[in-house]
């Protein structure tokens, strides 16, 4: 399991407010988040949003708010006003953000959107107390569409407070709701390399790349996970087929040299790898630069 703690920080890599996984070629307006379906606007400026890869897009919060901004949209144009004050809390104007989210929430007391953006809110501000009842009234909520972004975030808190079962429960719960998200496929699937349940970790990172192709997470998980199990080729082969698709994933990059050089007797194509890995800004350089010359 040494490459799991080489780039496969687990957890770590997906932020507390995570959930809206997609493709890389997605834009964070809101305009898709997987294959048939439609993700709503307010959502789309999450941490771990639309085309975000897990980080809130600075520039584009900037941009959109600024557009908005021109003009802010009324209370009465639900979609909009919700997209607006998301950008809010986004930018870090928490205090106008906050105001405009009760001003939503007394307007429309039983619309879940408003209690789901005031627990984002309440995580933004470390007040996880208060976000931990918005999230746990909203499971209970059947009107509210996104539960499987509900159990992600219970999940991930669970985690902050160092609950391995109850945070795997919560993933486990949100695998199963609705809509498909890739992120607690990935959250989950990172449990489960920590508890050496290889085979289980590679199948739910399978299907989470299948959800979100553009997914670096589920493609190194996936590898990390069929290295565990002995299958170098394939974890090759999966590394390799991503890419090709994506020659800028740093984490595939840097995982496929280490496979290469160390289990499959290829050092001068290891190295290669590993140089691009350096030239493109890879993290790892020092550690990169000492395989480099054991390779050559």
């Amino acid at each position: 399991m040494n490459s799991f703690n080489r780039v496969f920080l687990g957890l770590g890599l997906l932020a507390l407010l995570s959930g809206c996984a997609t493709g890389s070629n997605q834009v964070a307006d809101g305009e898709g988040m997987m294959e048939g379906a439609e993700a709503p606007r307010y959502l789309a400026w999450l941490e771990g949003g639309l085309g975000s890869g897990y980080k809130t897009d600075s520039g584009r919060v900037s941009q959109r708010l600024a557009e908005l901004e021109k003009s802010p949209p009324a209370l009465t144009d639900k979609d909009a006003y919700l997209e607006y004050v998301s950008l809010l809390d986004a930018a870090g104007k928490y205090k106008v953000a906050g105001e405009k989210i009760h001003t939503f929430i007394g307007a429309n007391p039983a619309d879940g959107r408003g209690a789901f953006l005031l627990a984002i809110h309440f995580l933004r501000l470390k007040k996880g107390t208060m976000a931990q009842y918005l999230f746990e009234k909203l499971e209970k909520d059947p009107k509210y569409a996104w539960r499987s972004l509900v159990y992600n975030n219970l999940g991930m808190m669970a985690l902050d407070r160092s609950d391995r079962y109850a945070a795997m429960d919560y993933f486990e719960k949100a695998t199963k709701a609705q809509p498909p998200l890739a992120a607690p496929l990935v959250n989950l699937g990172a449990l489960y390399l920590q508890s050496h349940s290889y085979s289980d970790a590679e199948k739910v990172f399978y299907t989470a790349s299948q959800l979100d192709r553009g997914l670096e997470d589920a493609i190194v998980g996936r590898g990390v996970a069929l290295e565990a199990m002995g299958q170098f080729e394939k974890a090759h082969d999966v590394y390799a087929d991503y890419l090709n698709k994506d020659p800028q994933a740093l984490a595939v990059l840097y995982n496929d040299s280490i496979l290469l050089g160390k289990r499959l007797n290829q050092p001068q194509l290891a190295a290669q790898q590993m140089l691009r890995y350096v030239q493109k800004g890879g993290k790892e350089t020092a550690r990169a630069q000492e395989l480099i010359q054991s390779w050559r």
